[in-house]
Protein backbone atom coordinates (compact mmCIF):
# COMPACT_ATOMS: atom_id res chain seq x y z
CA UNK A 1 0.00 0.00 0.00
CA UNK A 2 1.53 3.37 -0.77
CA UNK A 3 2.38 5.95 2.35
CA UNK A 4 -0.41 8.37 0.17
CA UNK A 5 -3.32 5.94 1.51
CA UNK A 6 -2.32 4.55 4.32
CA UNK A 7 -4.57 4.88 7.54
CA UNK A 8 -2.82 5.24 11.36
CA UNK A 9 -5.20 4.68 13.70
CA UNK A 10 -4.53 4.96 17.27
CA UNK A 11 -6.53 4.79 20.63
CA UNK A 12 -7.32 8.66 20.52
CA UNK A 13 -5.53 9.56 16.78
CA UNK A 14 -7.27 9.28 14.23
CA UNK A 15 -4.69 10.82 11.13
CA UNK A 16 -4.99 10.32 7.29
CA UNK A 17 -3.25 11.46 4.49
CA UNK A 18 -4.62 12.53 1.56
CA UNK A 19 -2.90 13.88 -2.25
CA UNK A 20 -5.75 15.92 -4.12
CA UNK A 21 -8.36 18.39 -3.24
CA UNK A 22 -11.72 17.14 -1.63
CA UNK A 23 -15.39 18.35 -2.03
CA UNK A 24 -17.57 18.82 0.71
CA UNK A 25 -19.02 15.27 0.53
CA UNK A 26 -15.84 13.70 0.13
CA UNK A 27 -14.76 15.75 3.36
CA UNK A 28 -17.42 14.16 5.69
CA UNK A 29 -16.76 10.88 4.06
CA UNK A 30 -12.85 11.41 5.05
CA UNK A 31 -13.29 12.24 8.81
CA UNK A 32 -16.80 10.20 9.73
CA UNK A 33 -15.19 7.05 10.98
CA UNK A 34 -13.25 8.97 13.24
CA UNK A 35 -16.45 10.53 14.82
CA UNK A 36 -18.42 8.41 17.47
CA UNK A 37 -20.45 10.27 19.16
CA UNK A 38 -22.17 12.75 17.50
CA UNK A 39 -22.73 15.43 20.65
CA UNK A 40 -20.19 17.20 22.85
CA UNK A 41 -17.95 19.93 22.70
CA UNK A 42 -15.68 19.56 19.47
CA UNK A 43 -12.70 22.05 18.37
CA UNK A 44 -11.54 22.60 14.82
CA UNK A 45 -7.81 24.42 15.28
CA UNK A 46 -6.85 26.26 12.70
CA UNK A 47 -10.13 26.50 11.27
CA UNK A 48 -9.87 28.75 7.83
CA UNK A 49 -12.44 29.09 6.07
CA UNK A 50 -14.50 26.08 7.59
CA UNK A 51 -14.32 23.42 5.10
CA UNK A 52 -13.67 20.56 7.91
CA UNK A 53 -16.00 23.14 10.66
CA UNK A 54 -18.64 22.37 8.02
CA UNK A 55 -18.27 19.06 7.37
CA UNK A 56 -18.28 17.98 11.12
CA UNK A 57 -21.34 20.57 11.53
CA UNK A 58 -23.07 17.95 9.36
CA UNK A 59 -21.75 15.03 10.88
CA UNK A 60 -22.93 16.12 14.48
CA UNK A 61 -26.32 16.44 15.95
CA UNK A 62 -28.19 19.34 17.32
CA UNK A 63 -26.68 19.03 20.36
CA UNK A 64 -23.19 19.32 20.05
CA UNK A 65 -20.86 22.26 19.93
CA UNK A 66 -18.39 23.11 18.07
CA UNK A 67 -15.57 25.73 18.77
CA UNK A 68 -13.77 27.37 15.34
CA UNK A 69 -10.50 28.55 16.16
CA UNK A 70 -8.49 30.88 13.78
CA UNK A 71 -6.08 33.70 14.14
CA UNK A 72 -7.34 35.09 10.98
CA UNK A 73 -10.47 37.77 11.28
CA UNK A 74 -11.09 37.33 7.39
CA UNK A 75 -11.48 33.83 7.41
CA UNK A 76 -14.01 33.49 10.52
CA UNK A 77 -15.77 36.01 9.21
CA UNK A 78 -16.23 34.06 6.06
CA UNK A 79 -17.29 31.14 8.11
CA UNK A 80 -19.69 32.99 10.21
CA UNK A 81 -21.57 34.03 6.70
CA UNK A 82 -21.65 30.62 5.48
CA UNK A 83 -22.78 28.87 8.36
CA UNK A 84 -25.57 31.93 9.45
CA UNK A 85 -29.14 30.43 8.32
CA UNK A 86 -28.34 27.12 8.30
CA UNK A 87 -30.33 24.76 10.34
CA UNK A 88 -29.96 21.31 12.15
CA UNK A 89 -26.60 22.27 12.74
CA UNK A 90 -24.48 22.19 15.91
CA UNK A 91 -24.05 25.54 17.79
CA UNK A 92 -20.43 27.32 16.18
CA UNK A 93 -18.69 29.36 18.61
CA UNK A 94 -16.02 31.24 16.13
CA UNK A 95 -12.91 32.26 18.10
CA UNK A 96 -10.29 34.80 16.97
CA UNK A 97 -7.08 32.73 18.60
CA UNK A 98 -4.28 31.54 17.64
CA UNK A 99 -4.72 27.89 18.74
CA UNK A 100 -0.30 27.62 19.95
CA UNK A 101 -1.46 29.81 22.63
CA UNK A 102 -3.88 29.62 25.84
CA UNK A 103 -7.28 28.51 25.31
CA UNK A 104 -10.13 28.39 27.56
CA UNK A 105 -11.96 25.80 26.21
CA UNK A 106 -14.79 23.22 27.96
CA UNK A 107 -13.40 19.30 28.14
CA UNK A 108 -13.65 18.28 24.66
CA UNK A 109 -15.31 15.18 22.64
CA UNK A 110 -13.20 15.75 19.94
CA UNK A 111 -10.48 17.89 17.82
CA UNK A 112 -9.97 18.39 14.64
CA UNK A 113 -7.43 19.74 12.91
CA UNK A 114 -6.71 20.30 8.99
CA UNK A 115 -4.02 21.57 7.00
CA UNK A 116 -2.72 23.83 10.22
CA UNK A 117 0.06 21.39 11.32
CA UNK A 118 2.88 21.65 8.45
CA UNK A 119 2.82 25.17 9.93
CA UNK A 120 3.98 24.36 13.48
CA UNK A 121 8.04 23.47 14.38
CA UNK A 122 7.26 21.99 18.16
CA UNK A 123 4.10 19.84 16.82
CA UNK A 124 4.63 16.77 19.30
CA UNK A 125 4.45 19.21 22.15
CA UNK A 126 1.82 20.99 20.33
CA UNK A 127 -0.52 17.56 19.93
CA UNK A 128 0.35 16.33 23.46
CA UNK A 129 -1.07 19.70 24.72
CA UNK A 130 -4.02 19.40 22.53
CA UNK A 131 -4.69 15.92 23.97
CA UNK A 132 -4.82 17.81 27.42
CA UNK A 133 -7.73 19.28 26.41
CA UNK A 134 -9.97 15.91 25.12
CA UNK A 135 -12.15 14.00 27.93
CA UNK A 136 -11.41 10.53 28.24
CA UNK A 137 -11.66 8.75 25.07
CA UNK A 138 -11.85 11.55 23.12
CA UNK A 139 -11.06 12.19 19.57
CA UNK A 140 -8.62 13.42 17.59
CA UNK A 141 -8.38 13.67 14.00
CA UNK A 142 -5.61 14.97 11.73
CA UNK A 143 -5.82 15.55 8.43
CA UNK A 144 -2.45 16.65 6.77
CA UNK A 145 -2.48 16.57 2.87
CA UNK A 146 0.64 15.05 1.42
CA UNK A 147 2.62 18.37 0.50
CA UNK A 148 5.36 20.23 1.37
CA UNK A 149 3.82 23.64 1.56
CA UNK A 150 1.03 25.57 3.40
CA UNK A 151 -2.22 26.88 1.48
CA UNK A 152 -1.13 30.42 2.10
Amino acid sequence: MPASDATVYSIRILVKRYIIYMNHQERIDFIREGIQTLSGNWADFGSGTGLFTHAIAEILDTRATIFSIDKSRSSLHKQEQKFNGMQNIPSIHFLYRDFTGSLSLPPLKGIIMANALHYIEAKAELISKFLNYLKENGRFILVEYNIVRGNS
